[in-house]
């Protein structure tokens, strides 16, 4: 099912409470889609987030130890 929406701005009229820059950033793929996001939009649309192909990552996805390292 679709939602009509013409564009990003359109889904806050759905009360998705999630900065158009934000929706930007998870459009281009310059920010991966939280999975409770994905969750509210998969519900939106009607659509089970089992029938899609999804790759869940770990919480610590990206992140790095911190600290120097003694020479």
């Amino acid at each position: 099912m679709e939602t009509d929406c013409p564009s990003l701005r359109a889904l806050n009229q759905f009360g998705l409470d999630v900065p158009y820059s934000t929706l930007k950033n998870y459009f281009i793929e310059a920010r991966l889609l939280p999975e409770d996001f994905f969750k509210d939009l998969c519900q939106l649309a009607n659509i089970s987030p089992t029938e899609i192909n999804v790759e869940y990552l770990e919480a610590n996805f990206g992140q790095i130890k911190g600290g120097r390292v003694k020479a």
